[in-house]
């Protein structure tokens, strides 16, 4: 790995280099990989969306290199209230972070080395989430790819948590609710409350050799109630006739493969469903990794190299 100007070299064909951009008042701190010789012009773009409690150094940096090595401008961020971008610690707020991925997608559209009729989102696991509410409110976004994404947040957690557990979330979002009204203040619990499994505590454990030790992350308890809200199966169907990957597991111990189900049966064509036999973040790790961003690099293919330059309409037979 070596440095020039700001830029990294993070592979022989691929290089990275820090960068930031606004989302409304907030500087979200940005990494964008690209292929390190490409003799395009304009290449495609694609906004990479990580999980509820990713930041920029976690997952996503394997996923933006793979897509540069593909020939694309890859933008992974730390979303507001996480990581090195501004906005109130912990405060992840779903509207807020569509916002974000939104603004990132403007982002693309500036830089002169992407093709603005050629921008695509692809988003893992609460990244998954975010990348349908944005593509489905956002004409400019030609294609979505999600992996082991959900349609109903409360859903999952009512599936997932024991009673004990949601009972707990459950007093401490209406405890929290009621103090708010009085003090404009929300508390800080952790993130743990909700992802209470085998799969996420290795996942955290690993973590650390990706990003270094951290202080411990906490969520305002306002975001926790937001997120037990959220539903990206309830707009979905908008993002139609623009076409979506969604990649699911069937021994997925975080988001039951039953969320892939019901994404896929209330999206709109053209529409494709994938199950592959692994865990929630062994997608995420190679091999696994590799396999899921090819999944989503080929169906991205026909999209982004046989789009319409002017209108970025599809000119093949899909």
């Amino acid at each position: 790995m070596s440095n020039t100007d700001g830029v990294t070299v993070v592979r022989d064909d691929v290089v990275a280099e820090r960068a930031e951009f606004f989302s409304g008042p907030h500087r979200i701190a940005a990494v964008v990989y690209t292929p390190r010789a490409n003799a395009e012009t304009t290449r495609p773009g694609v906004v990479v969306c990580n999980g509820m409690r990713g930041i920029k150094e976690w997952i996503v940096p394997r996923f933006g290199e793979y897509f540069a090595a593909a020939g694309y401008t890859a933008v992974v961020f730390d979303h507001r209230g996480l990581g090195e971008s501004g906005g109130e610690p912990g405060s992840v707020l779903p509207q807020g972070q569509v916002e974000d991925v939104r603004n990132a997608v403007t982002f693309l559209e500036s830089r002169p080395d992407v093709d603005p009729n050629r921008i695509v989102l692809w988003g893992t696991s609460f990244g998954g989430a975010n990348a349908i509410c944005a593509a489905a409110v956002d004409t400019r976004v030609k294609a979505v790819a999600t992996q082991v994404a959900f349609g109903d947040w409360g859903r999952v957690l009512r599936s997932t948590l024991s009673p004990a557990a949601m009972q707990t979330v459950v007093d401490a979002v209406a405890t929290d609710r009621r103090q708010r009204v009085h003090t404009g203040r929300s508390a800080h619990i952790s993130p743990d409350l909700m992802l209470d499994n085998d799969e996420s505590r290795a996942a955290k454990a690993r973590s650390a050799a990706d990003v270094g030790e951290r202080p411990e992350l906490t969520f305002t308890v306002e975001s926790v109630e937001r997120i037990m809200e959220y539903r990206p199966e309830a707009v979905i169907a908008e993002i139609a006739p623009r076409p979506i990957l969604i990649i699911g597991s069937a021994v997925d111990g975080v988001i039951p493969f039953s969320e892939s189900e019901s994404l896929f049966a209330l999206a709109g064509e053209p529409k494709e469903l994938v199950s592959l036999p692994i865990g929630h973040y062994d997608i995420c790790e190679p091999p696994g990794s590799d396999e899921a961003a090819q999944l989503a690099v080929d169906f991205f293919a026909p999209i982004v190299l046989d789009a319409d330059p002017v209108t970025g309409a599809d000119t093949t037979s899909r």
